[in-house]
């Protein structure tokens, strides 16, 4: 998907509009640092997780979902609506366009089925990584910038 394509589908928008979608990304933060952390091999010391590869059951269905299986509630030409599906596809999407060169993820197809393949789990843990830094950048900058009135209004 290009990225203008996806920014529409993601955003409804064709802006493109990066803090158009910090909702989005706020929704689903908590879930996210979860995802990135799962990898850690402190929670398998802490006996937390099983093993040091539970975590690649969690990459797989976050990419799966994103990518793909919530797909299968919007019809054709319609834009994703709800909060929760919007954070998952861009970050599911954004993975697999960041990691496409190296083949970290991919989406195979096979007797007219498509499957995701995720080839390289520690590039993934990175992406995730990367863009879990950059939303928490967007999320610390003053509240003020993300008002839709001007800040010296609401400090009268």
């Amino acid at each position: 998907m290009s990225g203008a394509r996806f920014w529409s589908v993601v955003t409804g928008s064709r802006s493109g509009c990066f803090e158009g979608v910090w909702f989005y990304y706020r929704r689903g933060t908590g879930r996210f640092i979860r995802i990135v952390l799962s990898a850690d091999a402190k929670l398998v010391e802490l006996g937390l997780t099983p093993d040091g590869d539970a975590f690649k059951a969690e990459y797989y269905t976050y990419m799966m979902n994103g990518l793909m299986t919530q797909l299968v509630r919007i019809e054709p030409g319609n834009s994703v609506e709800e909060a929760h599906m919007r954070n998952r596809q861009l970050i599911a999407r954004w993975v697999y366009e960041k990691g496409a060169a190296d083949k970290a993820v991919e989406l195979v197809k096979k007797d007219g089925k498509t499957y995701v393949v995720i080839n390289d789990y520690p590039k993934v843990r990175q992406l995730f990584g990367e863009l879990l830094a950059e939303i928490q950048r967007i999320k610390s900058r003053p509240v003020i910038l993300r008002l839709p009135v001007h800040w010296s209004r609401i400090m009268r």
